[in-house]
């Protein structure tokens, strides 16, 4: 395909894309800070199950129990407070930043000249429009909040893992490089085929929207049969590519689920025979083990929101090539007055 150079995903489109949040700045800045302390709030609540198990199995008695659970129902209620704080915000300035892109590629496009247009079907533009755009909207009010959530979540937990036993981290971490060669190797390929599935997307409906425009002409000609089978040939074409992507994503998720459990269960086995030796408390590793799922579960959220950002990549750049297209002297002449 000629186009395919230039819509090559580029990592420099995100400073594109941040010209756009710039009027929501201060609500991003206190979503990512409010998304900040609520990750790090749930960083504590490993240290105290690890307090309350080993008071109940040193039988303190059901006062330090009940101490122990006060403390955490309140910290679960002042995480909630900051979880409903940075949904909110997050939300808010990932729906403006969408609704002003999708006004200023409208705006750009409705001033393009009209050799433009002949040489573009309108439903393709209509996808940009939709299905492009609906692709970055998820990566800036969705992927944004997880992306920095996540990422305290891993960083914190790694290093509260080395505090907590220097050994275990260690072995557990060995899944680290298999993890991070996969991403690399997935997230291109993901990249590719969701740019060929958003291809694939706007000819069909460029496809519909030629037909339903010239619904008199194609009756007029009995070529309902004919358009129907075209179009039908281009949403089964999308649907394969989708497929494709279907295996790839979960091929990726799969293969780091397996590296990241079977790193777990060897820290249960190493984790038991310290405790056994009386090396390890058994609340340090009831700790350990959950610092573990919250790296697992970082890990597993952020290959998935790496694959949303590739194909957000991929959108963007179909969105700012036509925002690249120079526009019609006489139209930019109007629209200034």
């Amino acid at each position: 395909m000629s186009a395919e150079p230039k819509r090559r995903a580029d990592p420099r489109q995100l400073g594109r894309l941040a010209r756009f949040v710039r009027p929501y700045r201060v609500h991003l800045l206190v979503g990512i800070l409010a998304t900040a302390v609520s990750s790090g709030l749930s960083l504590l609540v490993p240290q105290f199950f690890g307090r309350f198990f080993d008071a109940f199995v040193a039988g303190q008695g059901f006062e330090q129990l009940n101490r122990v659970v006060v403390v955490i129902l309140a910290l679960f209620v002042v995480q909630s407070a900051f979880n409903f704080a940075r949904t909110y915000l997050i939300s808010l300035v990932g729906e403006g930043v969408v609704a002003d892109l999708r006004c200023a590629l409208y705006d750009h496009l409705i001033f393009l000249p009209l050799a433009f247009f002949e040489t573009r079907k309108t439903g393709e533009l209509t996808s940009r429009l939709t299905s492009d755009v609906a692709v970055v909207q998820g990566a800036v009010s969705q992927a944004l909040v997880q992306v920095v959530s996540q990422g305290v979540l891993l960083l914190g937990s790694v290093v509260l893992l080395f505090v907590t036993n220097f050994r275990l981290t260690l072995l557990m971490l060995a899944v680290v490089p298999v993890v991070v060669v996969g991403s690399a190797f997935f997230g291109r390929q993901l990249r590719r085929i969701s740019t060929r599935f958003q291809d694939a997307v706007a000819a069909a409906n460029a496809r519909a929207e030629e037909a339903l425009v010239g619904v008199r002409v194609v009756k007029s000609f009995t070529a309902e049969g004919l358009e129907s089978a075209r179009y039908g040939e281009q949403v089964r074409l999308s649907y394969r590519i989708a497929l494709r992507r279907a295996v790839y994503r979960s091929l990726f998720i799969a293969g780091i689920t397996l590296a990241m459990f079977s790193a777990i269960s060897v820290v249960i086995w190493y984790g038991g025979r310290l405790v056994v030796a009386e090396a390890l408390t058994p609340g340090s590793l009831v700790t350990f083990l959950l610092y573990t799922f919250f790296v697992a579960g970082a890990v597993g959220a952020m290959t998935g929101l790496y694959g949303q950002f590739q194909e957000a990549l991929g959108a963007s750049a179909r969105i700012f090539e036509l925002l690249d297209e120079p526009g019609d002297p006489r139209g930019e002449a109007d629209r200034e007055t």
